[in-house]
């Protein structure tokens, strides 16, 4: 993914987590062991096995937190659940 694909993505949400709403930044993608210090991933909005594409009009940026606990919102599944 480029950078300017990873900005459209974060803009999306003015640099906030959709699910919670805690600021992220736009330097600190990806999986960190420590909890809120601003980290995030990329969501699908609609998962791939549920027809979603993987392209920026289907992401939106979650906080590292949130989308490691997305298998127990409602309507999101995933493999170590199941």
């Amino acid at each position: 993914m480029t950078e300017v694909q990873l900005r459209q993505i974060w803009k999306k949400t003015n640099g906030h987590c959709h699910f919670c709403g805690d600021p992220v930044s736009l330097r600190k993608r990806g999986y960190r062991s420590q909890r809120s210090d601003g980290s995030w991933e990329v969501d699908h909005v609609i998962q791939r096995d549920k027809g979603g594409l993987s392209s920026t009009e289907n992401y939106l940026p979650a906080c590292t937190s949130c989308n490691r606990l997305r298998c127990h919102r409602r309507d999101r599944s995933c493999a170590n659940c199941s």
